[in-house]
C-alpha cells in the first residue's frame, strides 16, 4: 500500500505540529478522544462467527483535557489494527492477525500492513459531511486466546492538523475509547502465561484501555 512504511513512522509520535491562533484556549497538551465499536461484545467466539469494528464521528472532536468539542476539519487520523495470540509464553504470535480473515470496506484507505515482521491493519478514516467513519469485520478462523487492539494516531507533517482555539506549542494526542471505556474482558490477560501481558492489569488504562485493547478467546 503506498502509505504503508513511511506512515507508519509518523504514527508512533502520535502529535501534530505546533500552530497559533490569536484566541488560543488550550492547554500544553490536548488529548482527543476516537470512538469505536467491536460487536458482538462477548467473551467467546467460535470459529466463523463475525465480529464488527465501527469507529464513526462527528468532526467536532471531544477533547480530555479541557472537557471541549474542538472542530477538527479533514484531519489525518491515522487508525491502526492488531491481534496479539496470548494464550503461549512467549505469546506464539504477534501476527495473530493472520489467524482472521479480514473484511474490508473498500470506501476506506484501510488495509493489511506487515511492518517489523508484524502484519496489522492501517490507514485513514473516511471523511464526509462533516463526519469520520471506518468499518471491517474479523472471522477467526483458529481457536485461542486473543488481545485485539484498534488504537489511532496522527500524521503530524500534514499541514490540516491544526484547529480554531490552538496555541503555539500544543502538542495533539489521541486515544481510542472502545465500547463506550467498558472493561471489555480485560481479566482475560491473567489467563495468559506470557507475564508481559499479566503486567497490563497494572496500568490498564495507559496499557490497554488507550489503545482500544480487547480481549476474548476463540473455540472450535
Amino acid at each position: 500500500m503506498k502509505y504503508a512504511t513511511l506512515c507508519f513512522l509518523f504514527l508512533v509520535s502520535g502529535l501534530s505540529g505546533c500552530w497559533l491562533f490569536d484566541d488560543c484556549n488550550t492547554p500544553g497538551t490536548v488529548d482527543f478522544l476516537i470512538p469505536a465499536t467491536l460487536t458482538p461484545a462477548q467473551d467467546t467466539f467460535r470459529i466463523g462467527d463475525t465480529i464488527h469494528i465501527v469507529s464513526s464521528f462527528s468532526d467536532a472532536v471531544f477533547e480530555t483535557e479541557t472537557k471541549r468539542h474542538y472542530l477538527l476539519k479533514d484531519w489525518c487520523f491515522i487508525p491502526i489494527t492488531s491481534v496479539i495470540r496470548i494464550d503461549t509464553n512467549p505469546a506464539l504470535s504477534y501476527d495473530g492477525l493472520l489467524d482472521f480473515r479480514v473484511l474490508l470496506n473498500p470506501e476506506h484507505n484501510y488495509g493489511s500492513v506487515r511492518f517489523s515482521g508484524i502484519t496489522n491493519l492501517f490507514g485513514e478514516y473516511s471523511y464526509h459531511d462533516q463526519r469520520y467513519h471506518l468499518d471491517f469485520a474479523l472471522i477467526p478462523q483458529k481457536a485461542g486466546l486473543y488481545m485485539f487492539s484498534h488504537g489511532s494516531g496522527l500524521d503530524y507533517r500534514i499541514d490540516r492538523q491544526n484547529f480554531p482555539g490552538k496555541c503555539r506549542g500544543t502538542l495533539s494526542f489521541v486515544h481510542t475509547q472502545l465500547n463506550n471505556g467498558a472493561d471489555n474482558n480485560i481479566h482475560l490477560l491473567a489467563q495468559s502465561p506470557d507475564p508481559r501481558f499479566k503486567e497490563m492489569l497494572s496500568s490498564p488504562e495507559k496499557r490497554f484501555q488507550r489503545s482500544g485493547g480487547y480481549c476474548f478467546v476463540v473455540v472450535e
